[in-house]
């Protein structure tokens, strides 16, 4: 019941990190479509499938722009919170390796030295991985942020002002 509380906990408090500080108005030029895993930007015909590193969504966004600033933070962020879950997730299973050797190697005797280091690895690796977590978050909010500064900053424009 702990863990359940841990994790609840944990979860609002990503949440809370997630959030966007942009209030949009009602007009769109870039416009986004999602699904369960994917993300894809499109302004004037340019369309951006947005993959797990962000790259090339600053593309999408007039040079010079804060919106393509705040799509390069994005972007940025994402892809050093891709690294660190990956590492978490490495370590991880380095850990779950060694434990296994080592329990093969010792049998009932317990365990030994690496089975012990097999587990801190685990742990260490599990809490690398989820403090990636919030970064993701973050990133995909700032990532949408971008969108709506943009949008905001075009909408008294008309269309071919807007995709020259």
């Amino acid at each position: 019941m702990k863990c359940l509380a841990f994790g609840v906990s944990l979860l609002v408090l990503t949440q809370a990190c997630a959030s966007t500080s942009y209030v949009p108005q009602n007009r769109r030029f870039v416009t986004t479509r999602a699904s369960v895993m994917s993300l894809e930007l499109s302004r004037c015909e340019q369309r951006a499938q947005v993959d797990p590193f962000f790259s090339g969504v600053d593309e999408i966004f007039p040079a010079d722009s804060r919106s393509r600033a705040l799509a390069k933070s994005a972007r940025k962020r994402q892809t050093t919170s891709a690294v660190v879950v990956i590492a978490g997730s490495v370590l991880a299973m380095t850990g779950t390796v060694m434990y296994i050797v080592d329990q093969t190697n010792n049998g009932s005797n317990g365990i030994g030295t690496a089975g012990s280091v097999g587990i801190g690895l685990f742990g260490g690796g599990l809490a690398v991985s989820l403090a990636g977590a919030p970064l993701q978050l973050k990133a995909r909010a700032e990532l949408l942020d971008a969108v709506n500064v943009y949008n905001d900053e075009v909408a008294n424009l008309s269309d071919a002002e807007v995709c020259n």
